[in-house]
């Protein structure tokens, strides 16, 4: 990975896919505060920004766009329910054609293109930013394709391989919604198997913070691992008992879930970065959307 001193932003130009979902509207809010020339790729008609001085690009008017961008945040992917969903074909086209498109039409650009954990597959007990993937899921092989497209024709590149991003419009079959929703309706929750598999989460919010940095150092590349809310469902249920009680908490026989540790010592090199919410006020968050 590559890091330089970080300098003023001034005139920068900075190209977001994705822009109206979970993680692209967080970080489209922070953008519009920066002094920087700002852009969104949207499919169909343009989107309503609420009035703000933000360019739209339709995704057919790649070709003959006049918007030269620095900087491109690739955040657009569509999202399965479970990750061993067979990937649609527009998941695909999303994660390898059009980051071809981009990086054809911008070949200038700082390419930073949004991945996921998910492309360790069955990962061993260390997770690091270097660590080769194993027996990944579909929604994982759908990434690593997109991953490949990126570092073998862009230039200048950055992979963030996203945890668990959290927040209110998160998805509701997710673990967290889950236990919450039961914790508040009936006062108790499950967990399978001996509890200790690990999760990392990152409330959305951080998770643009996080990519923020890129624009204080935009000459920061290398492949980078936002772990640090790591905990076991034991200790997620453990959290949810000292804001809801009492809670009946019941073990269900089953299989254990990975027992692994996050390591990203790299990604803390590069980028001075911490998040700011911890887990319970995840959870709390969580608790009041319900």
């Amino acid at each position: 990975m590559l890091s330089f001193p970080r300098r003023k932003r001034t005139n920068m130009k900075v190209l977001v896919t994705g822009a109206s979902g979970f993680v692209g509207s967080e970080l489209l809010a922070l953008l519009k505060s920066e002094k920087i020339e700002l852009a969104a790729l949207v499919h169909q008609s343009p989107l309503d920004y609420k009035h703000q001085k933000i360019t739209t690009i339709k995704t057919n008017e790649i070709p003959n766009s006049s918007f030269t961008p620095d900087l491109i945040f690739h955040l657009a992917a569509e999202i399965p329910t479970n990750n061993q969903d067979l990937p649609s074909r527009s998941s695909l086209l999303c994660q390898t054609e059009l980051s071809q498109k981009l990086i054809d039409k911008y070949p200038s650009a700082h390419f930073i293109y949004a991945s996921s954990i998910s492309v360790y597959g069955e990962y061993g007990p260390i997770v690091t930013e270097e660590l080769q993937t194993s027996k990944p899921s579909l929604y994982g092989l759908a990434k690593i394709a997109g991953e490949a497209t990126v570092k073998h024709l862009a230039k200048k590149h950055s992979i963030v391989r996203f945890p668990s991003i959290v927040g209110k419009k998160m998805k509701p079959s997710s673990f967290l919604p889950i236990v919450c929703k039961n914790a508040q309706t009936s006062g108790s929750v499950q967990f399978w198997g001996d509890g200790k598999r690990v999760q990392s989460y990152l409330h959305v919010k951080d998770a643009a913070r996080f990519l923020l940095q890129f624009i204080q150092t935009p000459q920061t590349m290398g492949t980078f691992l936002p772990t640090w809310n790591c905990h076991t469902d034991l200790e997620v249920i453990e959290t949810l008992a000292t804001i809801i009680s009492p809670l009946k908490i019941e073990q269900i026989p089953g299989q254990n879930g990975l027992h692994r540790e996050f390591a990203n010592s790299k990604t803390e090199q590069m980028l001075p970065f911490r998040p700011q919410s911890d887990l319970k006020q995840i959870l709390m968050e969580l608790l009041s959307h319900e």
